[in-house]
């Protein structure tokens, strides 16, 4: 829901990187709590778990910015 999504603006949430979004050019993934998670990324990262800050929510997704320490893109 909305309110739910938004509790988590400001904090930063572990998110399972899936794939490019089906619209746009951003990346989806889900968090361990299965919310929809939108933000930009690399194919690199797809199967990984990365920290994400989430700086906005809508009542289907949440959406911010990767903290990329600690992540093998290599």
């Amino acid at each position: 829901s909305l309110w739910r999504n938004q509790q988590l603006v400001g904090k930063t949430e572990e998110v399972l990187v899936e794939g490019p979004a089906k619209k746009g050019d951003r990346f989806t993934g889900k968090t361990r709590g299965y919310r929809n998670a939108l933000f930009d990324g690399d194919e690199r990262l797809i199967g990984q778990l990365v920290q994400l800050k989430v700086d906005r929510a809508t009542a289907s997704s949440i959406y911010g910015d990767l903290v990329l320490a600690g992540v093998d893109i290599d």
